[in-house]
C-alpha cells in the first residue's frame, strides 16, 4: 500500500472571501463511486454553503472512505463527521456523527443491486440514547448511462427503512450526477 500525503494551506481575510476565492471548481461528486481499481480508502470533505449564509453559516461534513472488495461483493463505510459554523442564531452546534454504507454486487449488464444503510448517531464524542439514533437500511440500484464520449450519468436509487423508532419508516434516495 502506497501511503501519500497532501497539506493544502490557503490564506483568507474572512470566510466569505475564501467561499469566494476556492470554490469554483468543488463539483458535486456522488457518494459511493464505482471504479475499476478502487483505492482502499479516500477522504471526503464538503462544505455546503446556502444562499444566505449570513444567519444558516456553513456546513462542513468529512470522514475517512472504506472500500474493499470481497469475491463478487463491493463493500463501502464511510463514518462521517458534520458540524454547522458562522452561524447566528445564537445557538451552540456540535459535531455529529453518522455513517453511510453500502455493499453491492455488480451485474454483467453494468449496473449495481445491494443494500444501502445510513445513520445519525448524535454527537460524536457523545452519542443519544440507542432509542433516539436514527438508522435507515435498504435494497438499492446503481449504475449509469452514456451519453457518447466521455459524458454519462451515474445513478442510484434505494428504498429506505427505518431501523429505530427515531428513523422515518420510508425513505425513498436517489442520487444522479453528469459527467462530462
Amino acid at each position: 500500500m502506497t501511503v501519500v500525503s497532501l497539506s493544502a494551506r490557503y490564506k483568507s481575510a474572512t470566510v466569505d472571501e475564501f467561499v469566494e476565492r476556492h470554490t469554483h471548481d468543488v463539483g458535486r461528486v456522488g457518494i459511493f463511486m464505482r471504479t475499476d481499481k478502487p483505492l482502499p480508502l479516500g477522504a471526503l470533505i464538503e462544505f455546503e454553503v446556502p444562499k444566505d449564509h449570513s444567519t444558516a453559516g456553513y456546513e462542513i461534513k468529512l470522514g475517512p472512505l472504506f472500500q474493499w472488495d470481497t469475491g463478487v461483493l463491493r463493500w463501502n463505510f464511510n463514518p462521517l463527521f458534520q458540524r454547522n459554523v458562522h452561524t447566528n442564531d445564537g445557538e451552540s452546534h456540535h459535531t455529529e456523527m453518522g455513517y453511510e454504507s453500502q455493499v453491492a454486487y455488480h451485474l454483467k449488464n453494468g449496473m449495481d443491486l445491494g443494500v444501502q444503510a445510513f445513520g445519525d448517531m448524535g454527537e460524536w464524542n457523545h452519542w443519544l440514547a440507542s432509542t433516539e439514533q436514527s438508522h435507515r437500511i435498504g435494497p438499492m440500484a446503481a449504475g449509469k448511462i452514456r451519453l457518447g464520449g466521455r459524458n454519462q450519468i451515474r445513478w442510484n436509487a434505494a428504498w429506505l427503512f427505518g431501523a429505530t423508532h427515531a428513523s422515518p419508516d420510508n425513505q425513498f434516495r436517489v442520487q444522479a450526477e453528469y459527467e462530462f
